[in-house]
């Protein structure tokens, strides 16, 4: 019975912050999942390595395609390295595909640190495409 009631209350947690804050839940197209709550998102991307982070938003316009920037930071996990790192900052476009699912392409420079059997750096640029299903 404890568990119905806290499953409830966090229903009614997650959709009264919905109805404050911009929620969203999505699926990262590199096998990945990630949960937006305003101007901050988590992620994981799963796989080999794997990476865990956050994306903050700083600027994102209202209309429809809605373009922003922001910052992203993650730690890599592997079971061949001894960790890392990835940082970045992006640009992109999210467009509303069918009622509150919207499709993210952003590219952005990102930076790397990985640490094996010697500390390799390297940068790039990356493309990140995701799906976002948002409860508002």
């Amino acid at each position: 019975m404890k568990k119905i009631w806290i499953v409830g209350l966090l229903m009614v947690v997650i959709v009264g912050v919905s109805e404050a804050v911009r929620l969203g839940i999505g699926y990262t197209f590199d096998t990945g999942l990630h949960v937006r709550f305003g101007k901050v998102e988590a992620q994981a991307i799963f796989g080999e390595p794997s990476i865990y982070g956050a994306r903050f938003y700083a600027f994102q316009t209202k209309k429809d395609p809605s373009f922003y920037t922001g910052l992203e930071a993650n730690i890599v996990s592997s079971k061949v390295l001894d960790g890392g790192y990835v940082g970045g900052a992006y640009l992109g476009m999210e467009k509303v595909i069918w009622k509150k699912l919207n499709l993210n392409l952003d590219l952005g420079f990102y930076g790397t640190g990985l640490k094996g059997f010697e500390t390799v750096t390297d940068s790039a640029i990356v493309m990140n495409t995701k799906l976002t299903w948002y409860f508002k």
